[in-house]
């Protein structure tokens, strides 16, 4: 009886055993298809990777094949870089001289700016000076002294005599736009002497005979 409870003793543990040896298979059944699913991803992302390379390669080949086709080399690039530093350098120099002539003419027109106000000073006829008749007043319909208006070539600085005794006193009148704003700005002008317009919807042009 002994041996008997004894033998069952064993084929319990046994069979206890055995369902663990079972559980673990089980796990390690699990474990080993998880990881050939990884495995066979990393095969596959090997095999795409070696494609890539593959097609990087070839776009290499190609590339370099293009470069040997264009002429390209080290030397012609340096060239170039040599060449397009001259360039820089060439229209900086160009630059700075273009600079420097813009900045002799600005003195010079800025000279006989001031001149033109000196003259302009001394003739006192040649000053307009009048306030704003209405709000948001329009001084482009202020045309000016009918004198200031008057372009004189230089080539023809020798009819300036003529010119003046032809225009006389009229050349003092000041050019405005029509008679409304001349009406605006003698009642509320407050102008700084009297003076005589001239609206341009008054002026009717005529031109003199040969004989005249």
């Amino acid at each position: 009886m002994g041996q008997l409870a004894e033998a069952k003793a064993k084929i319990a543990q046994g069979a206890a055993e055995e369902e663990q040896a079972k559980v673990k298979l089980n796990m390690q059944q699990k474990e080993l298809g998880a990881l050939e699913a990884r495995l066979k991803a990393h095969a596959k992302e090997v095999g795409d990777n070696t494609k890539k390379v593959e097609n990087l390669m070839k776009g290499l080949k190609d590339s370099e094949k293009k470069v040997e086709a264009c002429g390209w080399s080290e030397g012609k690039e340096k060239e170039l870089e040599t060449a397009m530093r001259n360039g820089r350098e060439e229209v900086k120099a160009l630059t700075e001289v273009r600079y420097r002539k813009l900045i002799s003419s600005l003195s010079h027109l800025l000279v006989d700016s001031q001149e033109r106000e000196r003259i302009k000073s001394r003739i006192g006829r040649l000053n307009f000076e009048y306030d704003d008749p209405v709000p948001n007043f329009d001084k482009r319909k202020v045309k000016g002294v009918a004198a200031q208006l008057i372009t004189l070539p230089e080539e023809h600085y020798n009819k300036a005599t003529a010119l003046e005794i032809a225009g006389g006193n009229k050349l003092f009148n000041v050019v405005i736009e029509d008679e409304k704003v001349g009406k605006e700005l003698i009642k509320n002008g407050r102008m700084r002497k009297r003076v005589t317009f001239i609206p341009l919807t008054k002026i009717s042009a005529r031109t003199l005979s040969d004989s005249v």
